[in-house]
């Protein structure tokens, strides 16, 4: 494209054993070649969004640390339905919020986490079709976790912290 970024990737797939075809700007794609993956970027930072190998399932990423690293990766999934953070980075995973987070040491997957007193975390623009999965970890909590109304299932406790997933609808 005109940014010099990959968009696709062709394997070279003869039907029997045969000299490299000749490549040339006139014909880009030779004889024998056959397309295998697609390769998707963000319009603003130029990362990759997404990579499909065809006959697969969509790949999909989501970039922090100035849009320097990806920070998360979700299969069978498009860059806009999907959101993470790990409060580690300085950006937002795609999620609302308006709080900072903070520093506590005990936390079961990186050095910070976010109170909720702070304010709620939020998406929207979701597909109304689909499912989604919401998981995260809570610290010393008593009582019920609920996202949109839907209770959730404990999936596992560590440390003082117990890991939550909901099911919910967009």
């Amino acid at each position: 494209n005109g940014d010099g970024e990959i968009f696709e990737i062709y394997e070279h797939e003869p039907a029997s054993p045969q000299a490299p075809p000749v490549h040339s700007a006139s014909n880009l794609v030779p004889t024998g070649y056959v397309k295998k993956i697609d390769i998707g970027y963000d319009v603003t930072s130029k990362n990759v969004s997404k990579v499909q190998a065809l006959n697969n399932f969509n790949t999909a990423y989501l970039w922090g640390y100035n849009n320097s690293y990806p920070v998360a990766r979700a299969v069978n999934a498009v860059a806009g339905d999907i959101a993470a953070t790990s409060f580690e980075s300085d950006g937002k995973g795609s999620w609302m919020f308006d709080g900072t987070s903070a520093v506590d040491p005990g936390s079961p997957t990186g050095k910070k986490g976010y109170s909720l007193a702070s304010g709620s975390i939020t998406r929207s623009d979701l597909n109304i079709s689909a499912n989604y999965y919401i998981s995260y970890w809570t610290k010393n909590l008593s009582g019920n976790v609920f996202v949109n109304n839907n209770n959730g299932i404990q999936l596992m406790a560590k440390n003082g912290w117990t890991l939550y997933q909901h099911k919910v609808t967009g």
